[in-house]
């Protein structure tokens, strides 16, 4: 199936209300579709967005139905826009950002190993577009050396190892770190790109909206511990992004959900849930 994007279909309006966030949703149906993907988008007839879906047509022999959420600007909210997509989805849905770009096979893969596995949550294998893998999971730091080793990796302003020692001493310095290979027993997967089956949004819920930007993809894994919903990883389901492309460094929105982390996810019971599983599983061919 081709897709192509012309303009805003005369059945779909242009503007919807999500909350207090004003969105613009456009649908593109596809028949016989196994999968929705849903694609936040600042700009729906920009580049990214377009090279984006057109990446697709690669990705499956099966149709997949599209649905964009564009929103921008100072009420952006990464949540809220998955979840305007969310309330348009009937069955599972593959999250991408609007800078990725599917390999060619990939969304073939995912859909093998959900008729495999069954339901739960599928992460892609995310690489960088020079071919370097980036990210196929992550887990919590739990070594003595965690904190220093992820303070030494921050890039941040010179106010960061000042930050650092406060929340050191707060008990709220979280540190995970990405796989950047297959293994099996992470702890969790990223909303770079990855499925989520219907019935476990149905069990789960959607996304907490108290995350602005950041960590979302966290709290939705730990959600998923807490009710003992399986996730995987499909090193074949290669997707290529653009780290933090679309993201201003410093944007403000991340410290809210970092906060939002520390409130609902005090160490100690971030810690016991990721304990007790489930613990992510490689699928390997």
């Amino acid at each position: 199936m081709e897709y192509v994007l012309t303009a805003w279909p005369r059945n779909n309006a242009p503007s919807q209300r999500c909350g207090d966030l004003s969105v613009k949703i456009l649908e593109i149906e596809a028949p016989e579709s196994l999968l929705d993907v849903v694609i936040p988008t600042a700009d729906i007839r920009g580049t990214l967005f377009r090279d984006c879906i057109a990446s697709l047509q690669g990705a499956t022999s099966s149709p997949c139905r599209i649905v964009a959420v564009e929103s921008s600007g100072t009420a952006f909210n990464f949540s809220r826009s998955i979840n305007a997509g969310l309330s348009k989805s009937t069955q599972d849905v593959l999250i991408l950002n609007d800078d990725t770009r599917l390999a060619r096979g990939s969304i073939d893969a995912l859909l093998q190993a959900r008729g495999k596995f069954g339901e739960g949550a599928y992460q892609c294998y995310v690489h960088t577009f020079d071919g370097r893998p980036r990210n196929i999971g992550w887990s919590y730091d739990r070594s003595a050396f965690g904190p220093i080793k992820h303070a030494l990796q921050l890039r941040a302003p010179l106010s960061a190892p000042i930050a650092t020692i406060r929340y050191l001493a707060t008990g709220t310095f979280y540190r995970f770190r990405l796989h950047r290979t297959p293994v099996d027993g992470f702890d969790g997967f990223s909303f770079d790109a990855a499925m989520v089956t219907r019935e476990t949004i149905r069990r789960v819920g959607v996304l907490d909206e108290d995350f602005p930007l950041g960590w979302d993809d966290v709290d939705y894994s730990l959600r998923c511990h807490e009710l003992g919903v399986g996730y995987y990883a499909v090193p074949t389901a290669i997707v290529y992004h653009t780290v933090n492309g679309t993201r201003r460094q410093g944007d403000p929105r991340e410290e809210i959900s970092r906060r939002s982390l520390a409130r609902k996810w005090p160490l100690d019971r971030l810690l016991r849930t990721l304990e007790k599983g489930p613990f992510g599983k490689v699928i390997r061919r």
